[in-house]
């Protein structure tokens, strides 16, 4: 993964010309993903010259980024399951589904914030938004 973020920098500048200086991640809370980040992955993109990794929503609160995530309109779908979804979960958290208060509510019906991040901060599944 280190080597595929610098590679993927490289190619940045080198086919786009962008220089990136800072690297953003959406990591919300989960401190041993930020600092595996931090130790691997930092020290392999400061060649190609990014100096910082930015975490605009870092502790920010689950009913502030659903608020700012339904408002924008955006949409967001589920893209990927991790290995780590719980009993029924793959049913209800299936790629191609939309990431929307539904889903979040079918979430929380079903799972304990323990046992289903409802937005997949463990790896339990993957979203994508589209412009």
């Amino acid at each position: 993964y280190p080597a595929a973020v610098a590679h993927a920098l490289q190619v940045l500048a080198a086919e786009h010309g962008v220089h990136a200086r800072r690297v953003v991640f959406g990591d919300l809370h989960v401190e041993s993903i930020r600092a595996w980040r931090e130790a691997h992955v930092l020290p392999a993109v400061t060649a190609v010259g990014v100096v910082e990794f930015v975490y605009p929503v870092w502790l920010a609160p689950y009913e502030q980024l659903e608020r700012e995530l339904d408002d924008d309109g955006a949409e967001v779908f589920v893209c990927a399951q991790g290995d780590n979804l719980p009993d029924g979960a793959r049913r209800v958290v299936k790629p191609g589904a939309v990431y929307d208060g539904a889903l979040r509510a079918a979430i929380r019906a079903g799972w304990s914030e323990t046992q289903l991040d409802v937005f997949g901060e463990r790896g339990e599944f993957h979203s994508v938004v589209l412009p």
